[in-house]
């Protein structure tokens, strides 16, 4: 099942990413794919990690910039689902499952 994201939040030092569980009728166990790249198509991901059953994770605070973010949940049989979540280009088009967010020189996080 489809599932949202959550706005990043700062805590010490920190930058935690969280989001909703998703489901499988057919098995209790879900992969979540989390990926963060300073380009939206994710050809230059700075970190990624692969977590069972965990919604959240936490990595280091990022340098002042634009990045990307996304999670995808597989199944134990490989089937994917992206989030409701996404990303509106300067085209006009939508890029599910990433979400936007810059990082202001004074540590704030700003998302589109």
């Amino acid at each position: 099942m489809p599932f949202h994201m959550d706005s990043p939040k700062v805590q010490n030092k920190k930058l935690d990413f969280a989001w909703d569980a998703s489901y499988d009728f057919s098995g209790p166990d879900i992969t979540y794919d989390f990926a963060v790249s300073t380009d939206w198509e994710f050809k230059n991901i700075i970190t990624q990690v692969s977590l069972k059953n965990e919604t959240q994770t936490q990595i280091d605070k990022l340098e002042p910039g634009t990045y990307f973010w996304r999670v995808i949940a597989k199944n134990a049989a490989g089937n994917s689902q992206v989030s409701y979540s996404y990303y509106e280009d300067a085209n006009s088009v939508n890029h599910y499952s990433v979400k936007y967010l810059y990082i202001t020189p004074d540590g704030q996080i700003l998302e589109k």
